[in-house]
């Protein structure tokens, strides 16, 4: 994994998947994975306006990581945000949620 680099934008959703203050606004994030991200609405960088919930919804977000050109889409939110996962892999962030969320937690 990547070191954490630069601070996250206020806007994000907090969660694994998120953008940091490098973001140039380039829009491919929100195009290959727009379900997670979308663009501020000043137009000066991109957000997770919401966290993945399927399994193909990860994988546009990690594809969007894998390419983006300031390596600004980041996935190590749970140590930038304080967050922690449950056994089966769902988040837990400022609420507790319940070890069945069934994959829908976000």
């Amino acid at each position: 994994m990547r070191p954490i680099g630069e601070a996250p934008y206020e806007d994000n959703v907090p969660g694994r998947f998120y953008i940091d203050k490098s973001c140039i606004d380039c829009g491919m994030c929100p195009t290959l994975a727009p379900h997670t991200f979308a663009e501020s609405d000043d137009a000066t960088h991109s957000y997770a306006h919401a966290q993945p919930t399927t399994d193909e919804e990860v994988a546009e977000c990690e594809e969007a990581a894998a390419i983006c050109p300031t390596h600004s889409v980041r996935a190590d939110g749970e140590e930038v945000f304080g967050l922690k996962t449950t056994a089966g892999g769902h988040w837990r962030g400022r609420r507790q949620l319940p070890e069945s969320c069934a994959g829908v937690c976000a």
